[in-house]
């Protein structure tokens, strides 16, 4: 996200919950690339998933070798 992003969603927010959690001391643009990070990976894994999925419906052995293939690139890039 850009830093620009990051402003303008922060000023979409109304801030009116009760229940919220408010904090002042907050590097919002450091807290978005956080999250960021969390929801790419997140999303990661369901993309890979969904691809071994797809790869199993058409060549169980190619699904096999693409699986074992993603769990030692996703082990050894942290």
């Amino acid at each position: 996200m850009t830093e620009i992003q990051v402003k303008n969603i922060f000023l979409e927010c109304e801030n009116t919950n009760p229940e919220g959690m408010y904090a002042d001391d907050v590097d919002l643009l450091e807290f978005a690339k956080k999250l960021e990070e969390h929801f790419d990976a997140e999303f990661s894994k369901r993309e890979q998933t969904k691809c071994i999925t797809f790869v199993r419906s058409l060549n169980l052995e190619v699904a096999k070798a693409l699986e074992d293939w993603l769990k030692w690139s996703n082990r050894s890039c942290g």
